[in-house]
């Protein structure tokens, strides 16, 4: 038998099972075959099969591309958008700091945290709630003894009945006034209107209400239910009727020809 010529091959990357498959079919049926050869073809056809099975391997995959904007540096694409590639690494611009995959504004940075939620501050590079009796408002901003923080101020705490002005506490306007700059209490328009203030329950005098009526209105008073007084404003073409003694109540009652009657609290038309 003849010597066998030596026959060139490639293996490798551009080999793949199939391709090795039929070469060895070509050479078995024209019969130049050898024993060795054939070995050595079903080795790189069984190895060529396996690799092609793994996961991650492929003879010629390409990688996939960035996301739009977002740069390739070295072998891999940088986090997002805002990262530069700076000697062959992935970077943050001037001005920002990486904190994990995310370029942080340098003013918002706050140790590892790239700002702080909403009501916190930047204490000592820790977020820090800003709404405490130690920090109210501003780190290390403490409210001093008998005040607590509300909505990041110190306010000062008062007993039941009064309440906080110009820092200090004083006792709460009665229901109908309000309370001016000077801490006073009084009506809304001082200057058109009077105050008259009563207490309908003898047993709490605490508990006063005021009426506040203009100039020209009449202030009707009458005894209540409870043995005290309750008062009203008797609009103009009207006047009090308090009521007979011993009754409670009141009311305004028009003025029919200049005059008015009154009956236990009722107005009665003169006839």
């Amino acid at each position: 038998m003849a010597a066998e010529e030596p026959r060139e091959h490639t293996f490798g990357k551009e080999a793949t099972a199939g391709h090795s498959f039929d070469q060895l079919a070509r050479e078995l049926a024209d019969g130049t075959l050898s024993r060795r050869r054939a070995l050595r073809m079903m080795g790189a056809a069984l190895v060529g099969g396996v690799l092609a099975s793994v996961p991650g391997v492929a003879w010629a995959a390409k990688p996939a591309p960035c996301p739009p904007g977002v740069q390739k540096c070295g072998k891999a694409c940088c986090p997002d958008a805002a990262f530069i590639c700076a000697q062959g690494k992935c970077a943050c611009p001037t001005g920002t700091t990486r904190i994990g995959n995310t370029c942080c504004q340098n003013a918002q940075v706050c140790g590892s945290n790239c700002g702080c939620q909403t009501g916190e501050g930047c204490c000592n590079g820790v977020c820090t709630d800003l709404s405490t009796t130690i920090n109210c408002g501003a780190c290390g901003n403490a409210c001093a003894t008998g005040q607590s923080c509300v909505n990041q101020t110190c306010v000062t705490n008062c007993p039941p009945g009064q309440e906080v002005c110009n820092g200090a506490c004083v006792p709460t306007c009665p229901t109908g006034l309000v309370r001016d700059q000077l801490c006073n209490c009084g009506c809304p328009d001082p200057q058109n209107q009077n105050q008259r203030c009563f207490v309908e329950d003898p047993s709490h005098p605490e508990q006063q209400t005021c009426v506040c009526c203009a100039i020209s209105e009449d202030i009707c008073c009458a005894p209540s239910a409870l043995g005290g007084e309750s008062c009203m404003c008797c609009t103009q073409g009207t006047s009090c009727c308090p009521g007979l003694p011993g009754t409670t109540g009141g009311a305004c009652c028009p003025e029919v020809g200049g005059v008015i009657d009154c009956f236990s609290a009722q107005c009665v038309t003169p006839g």
